[in-house]
């Protein structure tokens, strides 16, 4: 019975999450202080996202099998790379203007957008204590944006509004995937939608540049983001989704903000007690939706 137990644990998920957890620290640091800024937001992006898919590509050739995509499947890859490009883009030029450990409590939240764009569009009914979850998520968001640790307000609610855009364009991400990756398995749709995405944000740089002068450090914090957080951790993510389903696997999202918060501090990022209090009450929102939210046939 226990072993059973463990069997069902979303491993992969929780891998995900943990690396996920340490990317707000380390995007923050490879896009360098304010005023000496090393790589800009969608240069930094585009290069993760070009190295994860290439990796991932080296490894997909190695397996031996098909590369593509399902021919009825590829179009809905390269719109899963453009809204994943989109996604990341966004939450990383976000992260100027906040706190990596506003930004990690905040995307807790895409548990209830997955939920809630499960009732509306895929017939998985939300009940009652699922609703008031959401409420109370929603409530513990606006206490995490309200706590500002000296930071000028203005600023840090642009960001934390950018990051909030992310629960939804994951939730996007997430739900549409589901066919592709039924089809084509996770690691032929995480490769070429992440090559999408590297593509897509490309294109902008030309009007944004890539950066300049990196040091040591923040070639490190580029290598963990290309290799662990954009190639394994997608990987791993879509394979949780597979095997467990999109709700569930969302779930493991609670774990998250306590990674970023533990790699934050370690790195002299302030805890502010205003923000772990939205956090928690976030999180209790979040416990009550997946109980709201009715099993999958």
């Amino acid at each position: 019975m226990i072993l059973g137990m463990r069997a069902k644990a979303p491993w992969s998920a929780l891998f995900a999450v943990t690396v996920w957890g340490g990317s707000f620290v380390a995007t923050k640091h490879a896009l360098g202080p304010e005023d000496a800024r090393v790589f800009t937001p969608f240069g930094l992006v585009a290069l993760r996202f070009l190295m994860g898919g290439l990796a991932l590509l080296v490894v997909l050739a190695l397996r031996g099998g098909p590369l593509l995509p399902e021919r009825e499947e590829r179009g809905r890859v390269a719109v899963l790379g453009a809204i994943l490009g989109l996604h990341i883009g966004v939450q990383t030029y976000g992260l100027r203007f906040t706190l990596a450990t506003h930004a990690a409590w905040i995307v807790c939240f895409t548990s209830v957008t997955i939920a809630l764009a499960a009732h509306c569009l895929l017939g998985q009914r939300l009940r009652g204590v699922g609703w008031l979850g959401v409420a109370l998520a929603a409530l513990g968001v606006l206490g995490v944006t309200q706590s500002h640790a000296g930071a000028p307000g203005s600023r840090i609610g642009f960001g934390d509004l950018l990051q909030l855009t992310g629960c939804l364009t994951w939730a996007g991400y997430t739900l549409l995937g589901a066919r592709p990756v039924a089809n084509s398995g996770a690691l032929r749709v995480t490769t070429f939608a992440t090559l999408s995405a590297g593509l897509f944000l490309l294109a902008l740089t030309p009007m944004t540049g890539f950066g300049s002068r990196p040091g040591a450090s923040e070639l490190v914090a580029l290598v963990y983001l290309g290799l662990f957080s954009s190639a394994a951790a997608f990987l791993a993510w879509y394979h949780a989704q597979q095997r467990h389903g999109s709700q569930r696997t969302a779930a493991t999202l609670y774990f998250e903000p306590f990674v970023t918060a533990l790699v934050a501090a370690f790195f002299g990022e302030p805890l502010v007690l205003g923000t772990a209090l939205g956090g928690g009450v976030v999180l209790c929102g979040v416990w009550l939706v997946q109980r709201g939210a009715a099993p999958s046939q």
